[in-house]
């Protein structure tokens, strides 16, 4: 029996994170974990989105709202959403341990959840930046795996920023002295994928 109910995508947990807990860094591991399954968001002074494919672009983007997302591994392909799972703490929202993690999940469509909570979300950062006298979002960037290539749409009713989100996988790391495992908390922070769309 669930502590705490989930009866919409608004009653979602996405807690804010600091930039490495958000990407998944640390000490640690500085490269590639296909096997993290959390979630949330952050505002990122910097971020470098590296493409693999195509012609192999790097585009820093600044001020950026980052939401970390995970792509269900056992969705059906679809060419216009990305189904997201939501792995949920059984301590607060369940009764007592549950054998079957599965049961530990909540499933959303990308498109529902951010036309749900994106422009709460971008609201509420440009409203503490104009009180710390500090620069608007800029840009917003899904940090999601996509491996089924969705087209993805802006939610309705949010007119900006710009939108980026990745053809394929999308794996964090920092540009650092990879060879040395070198960890620089000053190195600037990179989501790599295949390709990386903008929504203006």
């Amino acid at each position: 029996m669930a502590k705490t109910e989930i009866r919409s995508v608004r009653d979602l947990p996405f807690p804010e994170l600091d930039r490495f807990t958000l990407l998944h860094l640390s000490p640690d591991r500085v490269d590639a974990d296909l096997d993290n399954y959390g979630f949330g968001y952050g505002r990122l002074d910097a971020i470098a989105l590296v493409e693999h494919a195509g012609d192999q672009r790097t585009r820093v983007v600044r001020d950026a709202l980052v939401l970390a997302l995970h792509a269900w591994d056992n969705a059906e392909p679809d060419a216009h959403d990305i189904e997201l799972s939501f792995w949920l703490d059984d301590d607060e929202y369940y009764e007592e341990e549950d054998p079957d993690d599965d049961n530990l999940v909540v499933l959303a469509p990308l498109r529902l959840f951010l036309r749900k909570r994106l422009p709460e979300l971008v609201a509420d950062f440009n409203a503490r930046a104009a009180r710390a006298g500090a620069p608007p979002i800029a840009d917003v960037v899904l940090a999601l795996c996509n491996p089924f290539r969705a087209v993805i749409e802006r939610p309705p009713g949010l007119v900006t920023p710009p939108i980026y989100y990745p053809i394929g996988n999308a794996t964090s790391r920092m540009e650092s002295d990879r060879a040395r495992e070198v960890w620089d908390p000053d190195a600037t922070l990179c989501l790599d994928a295949e390709e990386w769309l903008r929504l203006p």
